[in-house]
């Protein structure tokens, strides 16, 4: 990288300068290389993707070429990861006119998130069976909302509890000084908040007061940025459940190795910031509104993202009321969504829904179905 430029409207241009690696010119396929080159890749990271990287110019031009983002899947000892990368292609060019040539990109600064989202795992084998959200839903209180990708939760008590700081975690952990040997957090039981969750639960809330996360002496209006982490405990089936966005096993599957170098019993959490913003946080206190279908007033609403017609659940989405407005959280249970425009329309009626299905109104005989 030769050059970093902040630019308006939160829009940074870096640029590079091409140099070409020196081969062998008296083999064939060096002289073959050199010769013609019509690709370009450069690895770089998830921020950098369409349609938060908005241009591509090599020495000042867009013209003369094309350009992409992709994500792929990497092996890796004990699973995969996911590799991101910028092609450049229809170069028609060669070693000797593309050296020396500037490659810049401009990127947006992505989306600040409404919320901060991942996976409820269960048991030792790592699987997934929900997701838990953690959203801003009023102006001193978060809600977190815990949905099952199928069934129900196991009947007892969700246990939940925030940390102030790595330390005060840590000490939970029983490691004095890291990396050492954690245990599963001790005293939960006790030392947790507790909800009571009974049969046929798929998913629960709860609320945190921003308040209570603050230090002494600060305030809403000012305080400084807080690096927290949560633990979220329940049960799915005979399995133990832990909120799991950092999944802490023995071996390969240790997820949190700056600190523990050996797990007695798995466990996992997860880790947020929070900064306070009065301009935010003062924003107008009425709320939309949601009911559930009995018209009783719920904090959100939940439901399944479905693949194909094969009724595959492969994510969540929740609704929630978010200021004045009304916030959507989508969310996969494992993987990423596809590289392309989602899109979404909100119907006024179910009358103008079925225009746009082109349901129509069949009547007739007391047996005959009638699709309304």
């Amino acid at each position: 990288m030769v050059e970093e430029t902040k630019l308006p409207d939160q829009v940074t241009r870096t640029c590079f300068v091409v140099r070409a690696r020196e081969c062998d010119m008296e083999r064939a396929c060096c002289r073959h290389l050199t010769a013609s080159i019509e690709k370009l890749y450069m690895e770089t990271v998830a921020d950098c993707k369409k349609p938060n990287l908005a241009r591509v110019t090599i020495d000042g031009s867009m013209d003369g070429f094309g350009w992409e983002t992709r994500e792929h899947q990497v092996p890796r000892k004990g699973g995969v990861e996911m590799s991101y990368d910028v092609r450049l292609y229809g170069l028609q060019s060669n070693a000797s006119a593309l050296t020396g040539s500037r490659i810049c990109f401009w990127a947006k600064a992505p989306p600040m998130p409404s919320g901060i989202s991942g996976p409820m795992i269960a048991g030792a084998d790592g699987k997934v069976v929900g997701t838990a959200m953690l959203v801003q839903s009023g102006p001193d209180q978060l809600t977190v909302v815990v949905t099952t990708t199928t069934g129900f939760w196991s009947t007892g008590d969700a246990l939940w509890k925030v940390y102030p700081s790595r330390e005060a975690f840590n000490a939970d952990l029983g490691v004095q000084k890291p990396p050492g040997q954690c245990s599963r957090p001790q005293g939960m039981g006790g030392m947790y908040n507790h909800i009571t969750i009974g049969s046929g639960v798929n998913s629960f809330t709860f609320t945190i007061s921003i308040q209570s996360l603050l230090p002494a002496g600060s305030s809403l209006s000012s305080c400084p940025g807080l690096e927290l982490i949560i633990v979220m405990h329940t049960g799915f089936g005979s399995d133990t459940v832990f909120f799991s966005p950092r999944y802490v096993s023995s071996g390969s599957r240790n997820g949190y190795p700056e600190v523990c170098n050996s797990v007695k019993s798995w466990f996992g959490f997860g880790e947020f910031s929070l900064h306070c913003c009065a301009t935010y946080l003062d924003v107008c206190s009425g709320s939309p509104a949601l009911t559930d279908l009995d018209g009783l007033p719920v904090p959100s609403v939940s439901g399944p993202m479905i693949a194909s017609l094969g009724s595959r659940v492969v994510g969540m989405a929740t609704v929630f009321p978010s200021g004045p407005n009304l916030t959507v959280v989508v969310t996969t249970t494992s993987g990423y969504w596809s590289d392309r425009d989602a899109v979404w329309k909100v119907y006024p009626s179910r009358a103008a829904f079925h225009k746009d299905v082109a349901v129509q109104v069949r009547t007739g005989a007391a047996d005959c179905p009638v699709f309304i």
